[in-house]
């Protein structure tokens, strides 16, 4: 039975139909822990993650998995991916951008660019920091050949922030329906 509205009203399913499938069920938020160094012009595969647990922080569902740099994703469906990559600056140079690149393969082979989203310019200043979003839907027909990898550049040195007590480079997996 559903019930509708505040009034209560209900909707009672036939014989045979099922409840299942609707609402959100998969979503999972993970986080860099350290602080992450990357050197000029270089194009970093992300490693270094952690779910977020901490101040109440959970997930639906099974969730994610990670190898070297490589997402894999619990079931099948549609997925928003959103990305934070808080940049910050080393303290001697300044970036004219910095990017945020979710990179996606159908065949667990080869990776294309989904998204390469950039900001500039990072300041020089030891307190320099930007925040660079993105965001992809990836439609996920098979676990087995359809993964992401999450890539930080910069044009100069600069380091992503990374904390194990709170999210500021983040990531969430938002599982929205079948494929």
């Amino acid at each position: 039975t559903i019930t509708i509205g505040q009034s209560g009203e209900t909707v009672a399913l036939g014989s045979g139909v099922s409840q299942s499938g609707l609402g959100i069920t998969e979503s999972d938020q993970w986080r860099t822990t350290t602080d992450t160094l990357i050197s000029a012009g270089s194009n970093v595969l992300l490693t270094d993650f952690e779910r977020v647990d901490t101040d109440g922080g959970g997930k639906i569902g099974t969730g994610m998995t990670h190898s070297s740099g490589t997402w894999t994703f619990p079931s099948t469906g549609v997925y928003l991916i959103l990305t934070n990559l808080g940049f910050a600056s080393n303290g001697t140079n300044g970036s004219n951008f910095v990017l945020n690149r979710i990179h996606s393969t159908t065949d667990n082979s080869n990776y294309d660019i989904a998204t390469s989203m950039t900001m500039g310019k990072l300041s020089d200043h030891a307190d320099g920091t930007l925040v660079v979003s993105s965001n992809f839907q990836f439609d996920v027909t098979d676990t087995s050949t359809h993964k992401i990898k999450l890539y930080a550049y910069t044009q100069t040195g600069c380091y992503i922030s990374g904390n194990t007590g709170r999210n500021q480079s983040d990531f969430t997996f938002i599982r929205l329906g079948d494929t």
